[in-house]
């Protein structure tokens, strides 16, 4: 199967992006965070504003239909003095876990932040997703226990 990483920004097609946010709607559901499209529609539109600090990259198959999906922001870090990525998300649709998407998406973005001088790259799972888990170590990232907490307003 031939996998392209494409860039997502609000000028993409419509159908790229409402594919897009059909795969970050089953990634929510994932999660057990409960949306709707028009939510995620919204919060995807609004981070594409920011192309500065929000980046999006998904992944492509040879029928052109995106099944694969990493949302990012950049932000400044004080320990790294300088710029690091955490990923907010990243999903492969059901169908096509372990044929290469997760791989592919995360080696393009290990890539474009050494062309970018960004330091370092952060991101959270759930500590029963082994799926990602064995993702993430088997492309040599570390995990350090930490917790996550979040306030909803």
């Amino acid at each position: 199967m031939k996998l392209k990483i494409i860039n997502i920004d609000k000028n993409s097609s419509d159908k790229n992006l409402k594919e897009c946010i059909a795969l970050l709607l089953e990634q929510m559901a994932f999660i057990d965070s409960v949306s709707t499209f028009e939510k995620v529609e919204n919060g995807l539109r609004l981070a594409l504003n920011y192309q500065e600090t929000t980046k999006v990259f998904a992944v492509e198959n040879s029928g052109d239909e995106i099944v694969g999906i990493l949302f990012a922001n950049k932000g400044a870090s004080i320990e790294k003095s300088g710029y690091y990525l955490w990923i907010n998300e990243l999903y492969v649709k059901d169908t096509e876990r372990n044929k290469g998407v997760g791989t592919k998406l995360m080696n393009h973005v290990f890539d474009w932040c050494k062309t970018e001088g960004i330091r370092g790259i952060s991101l959270a799972t759930s500590v029963d997703n082994e799926t990602a888990q064995n993702l993430y170590h088997k492309l040599g990232l570390d995990s350090d226990q930490v917790l996550l907490f979040n306030k909803k307003n």
